[in-house]
């Protein structure tokens, strides 16, 4: 951890650090664990014929469902996305140079 990063996150206010640390608990509470249980399986299956490792799947399945949540996005459309514009390669490099799932540009 670079030393200025460290000395700007020591100044914050343990209070407005504890109230943000609340604030992003609260935000996963209302998640409805069932319903993010069956997206997990159903998701899991249509994956299937794109990324083999099973261990694989499930963490970027678990990481698109909990960051669109957190966007309020349809984690299905983050998927589609995904799959448009680099069919689950992770490594994907286009040839303007847009990289990764999503094909984010670099700079």
């Amino acid at each position: 951890m670079p030393a200025a990063w460290a000395e700007k996150t020591a100044e914050v206010d343990p209070l407005l650090r504890d109230r943000l640390a609340h604030a992003l608990a609260d935000e996963y509470d209302d998640t409805d664990k069932f319903d993010a249980e069956v997206w997990l399986r159903v998701s899991d299956q249509r994956l299937q014929r794109y990324i083999k490792d099973q261990t694989q799947r499930l963490e970027l399945l678990k990481y698109v469902y909990r960051d669109a949540k957190l966007q309020r996005l349809d984690p299905d459309l983050v998927l589609a996305v995904i799959q448009t514009e680099s069919a689950f390669d992770q490594f994907a490099v286009s040839s303007v140079g847009a990289q990764g799932l999503m094909q984010v540009m670099p700079f």
